[in-house]
């Protein structure tokens, strides 16, 4: 509302100096009919700047996340050509119910053991082949600490693997689950996990924090997908249809589930960059080049790439004038990727970052902040972030856009951006309507 007011207020007296502006500005650029167009939506005459030359931007490798608690985790293998591999790992541990039969191991005949896991979705190439690997975990987990993205628990290698399924997303369509989710079967050593656990004590088995501290858990270890553009994550639901183990004795009607206790889970990511094809990638990434956003910035989820954005030139634009900016849009237009396989997120965040932390731009704390969401006409995103502007003209805050994925923790997407240079015909831009006062 305070940006409609002043906006009104000043508009008759800003307005013989934006026709000034644009007599100016025509008088000396070839293309006066590309400025400002598609600013003002509904309007036929769009007035402004385009500051193309004022933004410097680059890509960043993230630091680890939290990755507990959530309702679903990525688990699975990606080969991309532009942001190399990355695999995901599951770490989960188990409680028996709150109620058992009594077992006697000699009476016990174990026919067969299965880990089902119900996978929500999927993301990348759902043709691929790829191996899921179930390995006991060595160490139980640690009830005082949050896992993060790199943290892993030890695998109880002595037993080796407990079992192991390939598959492929498409293949699983026979196998849909009552919540139209599929639902993953993974056969499991009878020996190894069966007779394992109904040879421990029943007082073991009646409680599930004593069973959990013996069986300690699982991890579902997937095998790297080796060709390039290929692969895909499985999102394994932990809320409504949580995974689980079921063991098969005797009468096969009688089903013994365990159940996982839902806050002893994480997700491990594994990215390697270096064999990534795109050398403005690595030169960003893994040289922290700086200066190579000219040609293209990346975003990347699964505590993968953020990129920065800074505005060097507005100071020497506004030149001790005073401005009014009435619009500022900022363009972030996507490269076309052959492979399709691999979508841009649906929806971006953009923050400050400021010298400790990332904070929310005045726009979206005065609920003016619009965008962030790709649209496939356009094969763009766009934010309005005209209040931002309106500061850094000012002069009364100078700290640069931080650009992310939202639910960058969690979620597999990435997309690569064209870079700042006006060279490339689509690339990075902000474009403002103003006034001078």
């Amino acid at each position: 509302m305070i940006l409609k007011d002043r906006f009104r207020k000043d508009f008759f007296r800003g307005g013989f100096a934006i026709v000034i502006i644009l007599l100016n500005f025509i008088a000396c650029n070839k293309e006066p009919e590309s400025v400002g167009k598609g600013l003002m939506k509904g309007e036929e005459l769009d007035i402004g700047l385009d500051t193309t030359n004022f933004i410097h931007a680059y890509s960043s490798r993230l630091d680890s996340v939290y990755t507990g608690g959530k309702g679903f985790y990525p688990t699975g293998s990606i080969y991309d050509a532009v942001f190399g591999q990355v695999e995901s790992s599951l770490y989960f541990n188990l409680r028996t119910p709150n109620s058992l039969p009594y077992f006697d191991s000699n009476e016990i005949q174990v026919d067969s053991v299965i880990l089902s896991l119900n996978l929500l979705n999927f993301y990348g190439d759902i043709h691929t082949t790829q191996t899921f690997h179930v390995f006991q975990l060595a160490h139980p987990f640690d009830t005082n600490k949050n896992y993060f993205s790199t943290d892993v628990i030890p695998l109880n290698l002595d037993r080796g693997e407990l079992g192991n399924r390939t598959f492929s997303a498409q293949s699983l369509s026979s196998e849909i689950a009552e919540n139209n989710s599929v639902n993953l079967r993974i056969h499991l050593d009878p020996v190894k996990v069966g007779e394992y656990v109904l040879n421990m004590e029943n007082d073991i088995l009646q409680s599930g924090i004593n069973f959990a501290k013996q069986f300690k858990g699982l991890a579902v270890i997937p095998e790297p997908v080796q060709e390039a553009n290929k692969g895909f994550m499985s999102f394994v639901d932990f809320s409504d249809i949580a995974p689980k183990v079921t063991i098969y004795y005797n009468d096969t009607s009688y089903s013994f589930k365990m159940i996982p206790g839902t806050s002893n889970v994480f997700a491990n990511y594994r990215h390697n960059y270096l064999v990534s094809e795109d050398e403005v990638f690595k030169q960003q990434i893994l040289d922290g080049d700086t200066t190579s956003g000219s040609s293209s910035i990346y975003l990347e989820g699964m505590t993968g790439v953020r990129s920065l954005l800074s505005f060097p030139g507005i100071k020497n634009w506004v030149n001790n004038r005073k401005l009014f900016i009435h619009q500022a849009v900022l363009f972030l237009p996507v490269e076309l990727n052959e492979n399709r396989s691999f979508e841009p997120p649906s929806k971006l965040k953009l923050m400050m970052k400021t010298d400790s932390s990332i904070v929310s731009l005045p726009d979206e704390v005065h609920g003016t902040l619009s965008g962030g969401t790709y649209s496939a006409v356009n094969n763009r995103y766009e934010y309005t972030i005209t209040m931002y502007i309106q500061e850094l003209v000012n002069g009364s805050l100078d700290y640069p856009l931080q650009l992310m994925m939202s639910g960058e923790s969690y979620i597999p997407n990435r997309v690569k951006f064209s870079g700042t240079s006006p060279d490339l015909g689509r690339n990075i831009r902000l474009k403002i309507v103003y006034s001078e006062l």
